[in-house]
């Protein structure tokens, strides 16, 4: 009896270790790269309306009219705890940091702990698999740290996909009826993703049909009564999608935004290339792995990485979902190799498990005394820009999409930020225009000096990162002058007429 107590109590110890060092390749990465986007700044405003009984059109500086839509809020839940982290200290990036590393060792904790359990106990069993289960745990720290994001909630989502893995794989009775209040948590923590548990679900199905046993793959078989769990859980799932404060549009808004995004070129809603993103090399290297292996395999039990895969060729944000189901893909496959492997506690393995806790550990104190400095991201406006701006008091300040959000934050009015969802076609095909994306023609000689004049713009606000195009353009315009600038923005304002 102790001797299996002692096997459990390393395994588990080895996956809470291994959870640490994951996240602590996270911090380490943010300490010294920093936040990378806008998103969390507006995510916050939202989070901090919601409290204070305000509407998301509250958070809207502008006239709401200029939008032709009111703007709907997906991630209710995650911006009121993103808002409430980010209270922690006065440096409201503390509070992204924290809940960067909290969701980081969630979701790593429940990987290793659900699929890597074989893994750590077939270490010291034979050299082979001594050395193909270390090589399978460090590969997939790999591919968790790759798989960090932003202080958004699209992290949160990712924890959810994880979580739907592990239900949508057991075997056991009734643990399909798991996904129906997964369906309501996910909804309110990122209603935009929550439409992928009903397609995962919808597909463990359709593999298990008769037809997919003609092929040299190996296909799950279910019982009657696990067909009839499954398919009442996927209706119950999507009814119990509809407990949120949209309701059924959680269902089309991936579609909407993904058609805004294009309008504007914006990089994370782009295709994930081969020479843009390592994860598509890797899904190449799983698909010709797979293919090519000389046994049955599963085809279930691909199903995430391919649904992870196809969204990341659709849209590069995607690429942590692929990553965190690969590593899942990763775990298991090896897990179930080598099946008759050794039952003992050997001493290796406990040598894993106190080297493994002992790295653990040293993070854990290295974040513990290191004194964590600002994460703002590189765009973020100095003091002395925010300054300048409110001195002058514009009341329609043109700013870069990606830079918005962070006027917004500080009290000053801008035409647009990165929630691009809430904008029609024609803002955006004007902010295209503004930035120079659009041809000009004959008829329309100085396209962006007629959409500034067309929205009354009277600041032009330019990060030097973003929009040095325009700030050339608009240094040469002599009803516009440069009223401030510094090594990262300069702010033109419309001349007195």
């Amino acid at each position: 009896m102790m001797n299996k107590r002692l096997k459990n109590r390393l395994w588990l110890v080895t996956c809470l270790a291994l959870a640490i060092i994951t996240t602590y390749t996270i911090y380490r990465y943010y300490c010294v790269h920093r936040i990378g986007d806008s998103d969390f700044y507006w995510h916050i405003m939202l989070g901090k309306n919601a409290i204070s009984g305000l509407s998301a059109d509250d958070s809207l500086v502008w006239p709401n009219s200029i939008y032709q839509t009111s703007y709907t809020n997906y991630s209710l839940l995650s911006d009121i705890i993103l808002y409430k982290l980010s209270c922690i200290r006065e440096d409201e990036t503390f509070g992204a940091l924290v809940y960067m590393l909290i969701t980081a060792f969630i979701t790593s904790f429940i990987v290793f702990a659900g699929w890597g359990r074989n893994v750590i106990k077939k270490i010291s069993s034979s050299a082979r698999s001594t050395i193909t289960s270390i090589s399978a745990i460090l590969f997939s720290v790999w591919l968790l740290y790759m798989a960090k994001g932003n202080p958004r909630p699209h992290l949160m989502a990712l924890a959810c996909f994880v979580v739907s893995i592990g239900i949508l794989e057991s075997r056991k009775p009734n643990v399909s009826y798991l996904a129906i209040p997964l369906a309501v948590i996910w909804a309110n923590l990122h209603g935009a993703s929550m439409p992928l548990l009903i397609v995962m679900e919808l597909l463990y199905l359709i593999v298990s049909l008769p037809i997919f046993r003609k092929l040299n793959v190996e296909v799950v078989s279910y019982a009657i009564n696990e067909y009839t769990c499954r398919i009442l859980s996927v209706a119950l799932s999507f009814l119990a999608g509809l407990c949120n404060p949209v309701g059924i549009k959680i269902y089309t808004r991936l579609f909407h935004v993904s058609n805004n995004a294009n309008i504007l070129a914006i990089k994370e809603w782009s295709p994930a290339t081969i020479t843009s993103s390592v994860g598509v090399v890797l899904l190449l290297v799983f698909l010709v792995t797979w293919a090519l292996s000389p046994s049955k395999r599963s085809i279930a039990h691909i199903i995430p990485v391919i649904v992870a895969g196809m969204l990341m060729l659709l849209h590069v944000r995607f690429e942590s979902w692929f990553f965190a189901a690969l590593a899942i893909y990763v775990l298991d496959a090896v897990g179930k190799c080598e099946a008759n492997y050794a039952e003992t506690t050997s001493r290796s393995q406990i040598i894993v498990s106190v080297f493994s806790a002992a790295v653990a550990l040293f993070c854990t104190v290295n974040m513990a005394t290191n004194q964590i400095h600002s994460l703002c991201p590189l765009r973020y406006p100095s003091e002395a820009v925010i300054n300048a701006i409110k001195d002058y008091a514009p009341k329609r300040m043109y700013t870069d999409i990606n830079t918005g959000a962070f006027f917004e934050y500080n009290g000053i009015p801008v035409i647009i930020d990165s929630r691009i969802d809430m904008y029609d076609k024609e803002l955006l095909q004007d902010m295209n225009a503004i930035k120079g994306k659009v041809s000009v023609t004959d008829g329309t000689p100085d396209y962006t000096e007629a959409v500034l004049e067309k929205y009354n713009i009277d600041m032009v606000t330019l990060c030097r990162g973003d929009s040095m195009m325009l700030i050339g353009y608009m240094s040469q315009k002599q009803n516009w002058r440069i009223t401030y600038q510094d090594s990262a923005y300069v702010i033109f304002q419309k001349a007195q007429e």
